[in-house]
């Protein structure tokens, strides 16, 4: 049942997907000058046209996160069930932990799946890894997962490229970044000008949409994450199935 979660996820991927698509059509979003208050020069901004993003984006991400760490949940209950079918596993949830030395104390007190499957412990700590040093994709999906419960989960515009790119600002400066490729961390792009700038009438500005959440490294890009979680959970499932299920019979 863990796969059908994964399953599930894709379809939310897929919204996420088609979401996106749609934001980063250039008729859905603006360019304009921007002064930074804090050190007095202006700064390129990047933004939706109807002044918000679509409500739909952080639903189908949450959907997605949600998907995906309810699988992982899925293949821990099932060895909690085999390890003690008497046990009630409503809270049973796969561990992870920031930190490689609590994971290690959170695994340990799992007695009854400690006894039943004596591999488990270290599959968990030096295989799977659910740690942030070890394979953060698992370990900030949880976070992520967390995150959802109480907020939505947040997204924004970056720049990814420009086409024909001149910006001249009111005392003569010029910047030219035509044809250059970079990837913003988020909506705003410092260009360093003291006074207001204006672009070239026919500037062409590519966008992207990114996650604008602090447990992740800034300028990830919305779709390609989620694609990575789920096949880091994937990867997951398949180490589980050859971990705990027996082989079978020649």
């Amino acid at each position: 049942m863990a796969e059908w979660k994964v399953e599930r996820a894709k379809q939310h991927i897929s919204d996420v997907e088609a979401i996106t698509r749609w934001m980063i059509d250039p008729a859905n979003y603006v360019v304009r000058s921007e002064l930074d208050t804090q050190t007095r020069q202006y700064q390129l901004h990047i933004g939706p046209a109807g002044g918000g993003l679509p409500r739909a984006l952080p639903l189908a991400i949450g959907d997605a996160v949600h998907n995906l760490r309810s699988g992982l949940d899925y293949l821990w209950s099932a060895l909690e069930r085999k390890a003690n079918p008497d046990a009630n596993d409503r809270r049973s949830t796969f561990p992870s932990h920031e930190e490689k030395e609590n994971l290690v104390d959170l695994v340990s007190k799992r007695i009854a799946i400690k006894k039943a499957f004596p591999q488990a412990e270290a599959f968990i700590i030096d295989v799977i890894k659910p740690y942030k040093t070890g394979n953060f994709k698992l370990w900030v999906l949880g976070k992520l997962n967390n995150v959802d419960k109480h907020r939505l989960l947040l997204a924004t515009y970056s720049i990814a490229r420009f086409g024909k790119f001149v910006a001249t600002s009111e005392d003569g400066g010029v910047i030219d970044l035509s044809y250059s490729s970079i990837q913003t961390p988020g909506p705003i792009f410092k260009l360093g000008f003291v006074t207001p700038f204006k672009l070239n009438d026919d500037a062409e500005i590519a966008a992207e949409i990114v996650f604008a959440e602090s447990d992740l490294p800034p300028g990830q890009l919305v779709v390609q994450t989620l694609v990575n979680f789920a096949e880091a959970v994937s990867e997951t499932i398949q180490a589980f199935r050859e971990t705990f299920l027996p082989a079978p019979a020649e």
